[in-house]
């Protein structure tokens, strides 16, 4: 089963059947990762940067709908992702 867009998902409108108003996620990542991407629409107004939109994405149902189709357990994530927390404990507990 092929992936929606998030323009096909959301009805935004702004699929780039208009070139001048098409959404910058329609050129990047085939639109299947528009949270990376600045400048996309969303809630009706254009978004930040990466940083500043981010948390927001994370609540958002495509990103929902992406992420429940796309993600697959990594083995060894776990143990690296503890590792770097350790040693982050350790540097900031001894600064």
């Amino acid at each position: 089963m092929e992936k929606m867009t998030c323009w096909e998902f959301k009805k935004c409108g702004r699929d780039g059947a208009n070139k001048a108003n098409a959404c910058p996620a329609y050129t990047t990542h085939n639109g299947h990762s528009c949270w990376r991407v600045a400048g996309t629409m969303c809630g009706g107004k254009v978004q930040g940067t990466f940083a500043e939109k981010y948390s927001n994405c994370m609540e958002c149902d495509y990103y929902g709908y992406i992420k429940s189709n796309t993600m697959a357990p990594v083995k060894g994530v776990r143990p690296a992702f503890n590792r770097v927390s350790q040693n982050v404990d350790i540097r900031t507990n001894h600064s």
